[in-house]
């Protein structure tokens, strides 16, 4: 059982991702990812090899239900992103056994093509706009293009960064923000569904007042406008909208999911593959979730087998509604699919590979493998956003 991390050159920015390589006594190897801070993961992953490695690995649910019972503490950040990638790494290896693609080892496709939102808006200039005191620009024209290019969903955050952490919104940066979104749904036409995210920023009060200016807009959904651990704030702004609120990427366990479900908090959950249990949780959270007749939008803001293993389950969901795309992973998924990539602009189609169908090969691991131990102190890392 091998953790690595590497650092891959992609557009906008250059991205760092944390695998795990696990290889069976008869020479089957499979791959998994989890999402975080490289060095902890990696570290987590070791340490649980020690106990996995010899046990079966078709015993998955034995195998997950004895990490998770064995990290009674730390049911969350770098433990459990660790679950996620061995779970993951372990549905790889089932599936290249049975010679069977993942998503038919966990009952079949309901969806025969699994639907994506975008980050469509990266390259426009509107939010640093609002810094030099000039309005934003350019999302009508940009929206257009978008929509010509085949893209049928779009997230953004449009949401000037000020200073101070009062977690209130100015009513200068609301009407930027609302002049945003406004010019996209002009540019794109009424079918577009604009994805609002609000990454947890806002209290009660402010979101509520954004959620009411956008409305004229018709957002497809935004996004965690307040912080998750508050359910009662989020589900009151949820009964203050009639936009969904989705939410659920900062949970790490099905316990938070259900409460969330009970609680009647959103109308999207969220659950990231790479750390909230990996395809064993996402399963049962979907399954959950279908049962309040609440989506699901997987989170994926990861690497390539992030992606593919949400949509493995996503497959299968009756409820999926979309899963997280990021052209960044274009040229990464030409490069680790054996069976080749056809980018669509609308779907992300799985291939019928054994397993998950993303291979990192040594070659590949070697051009773009980091220390992840150092991650953060040389280059790589990013700074605190204190506002």
């Amino acid at each position: 059982m091998e953790p690595f991390s590497l650092l891959v050159p992609t557009h906008p920015r250059s991205t760092v991702w944390t695998f795990v390589r696990i290889t069976t006594e008869e020479g089957i190897t499979g791959f998994g990812e989890g999402i975080g801070t490289p060095g902890p993961i990696c570290a987590a992953i070791t340490q649980f090899g020690n106990s996995l490695v010899g046990e079966p690995a078709w015993d998955i649910e034995r195998l997950w239900v004895a990490m998770y019972n064995g990290t009674h503490f730390t049911r969350s950040g770098a433990v459990q992103a660790a679950i996620s990638a061995i779970d993951i790494a372990l549905w790889d290896i089932v599936g290249k056994a049975t010679c069977l693609p993942v998503y038919a080892l966990l009952g079949g496709k309901v969806n025969p093509r699994v639907p994506i939102y975008h980050h469509p808006w990266d390259d426009v200039d509107g939010v640093r706009a609002f810094d030099r005191g000039e309005p934003p620009t350019g999302y009508e024209e940009a929206s257009r293009q978008i929509v010509a290019d085949g893209i049928v969903a779009g997230k953004l955050d449009p949401f000037p960064h000020v200073e101070g952490f009062s977690r209130e919104i100015s009513p200068q940066a609301l009407r930027h923000a609302a002049s945003i979104i406004e010019q996209i749904r002009a540019g794109a036409g009424e079918d577009f569904k604009i994805c609002v995210e609000m990454h947890a920023r806002f209290n009660v009060a402010s979101a509520i007042r954004i959620a009411k200016s956008l409305e004229p807009y018709d957002p497809f959904w935004i996004e965690e406008p307040v912080p998750a651990e508050s359910m009662d704030d989020m589900r009151e702004v949820q009964l203050a909208t009639p936009t969904a609120v989705a939410t659920g990427e900062h949970f790490y366990q099905r316990i938070e999911f259900r409460d969330a479900l009970d609680r009647r908090i959103c109308r999207i959950i969220q659950p990231d593959v790479a750390h909230m249990g990996g395809i064993s949780e996402l399963k049962k959270v979907a399954a959950m979730a279908d049962a309040y007749y609440v989506t699901v939008a997987p989170h994926e803001y990861n690497g390539p087998i992030t992606l593919a293993a949400g949509a493995h389950v996503g497959a299968t969901m009756p409820n999926l509604l979309m899963c997280e795309y990021h052209i960044q992973l274009k040229g990464v998924l030409e490069d680790t699919m054996p069976d080749g990539y056809h980018y669509d602009p609308a779907f992300f189609d799985l291939p019928d590979t054994p397993g998950i169908g993303v291979e990192l090969s040594d070659n590949y691991i070697k051009e773009h493998r980091i220390d992840p131990a150092k991650w953060g102190t040389e280059g790589l890392g990013y700074k605190m956003r204190m506002h």
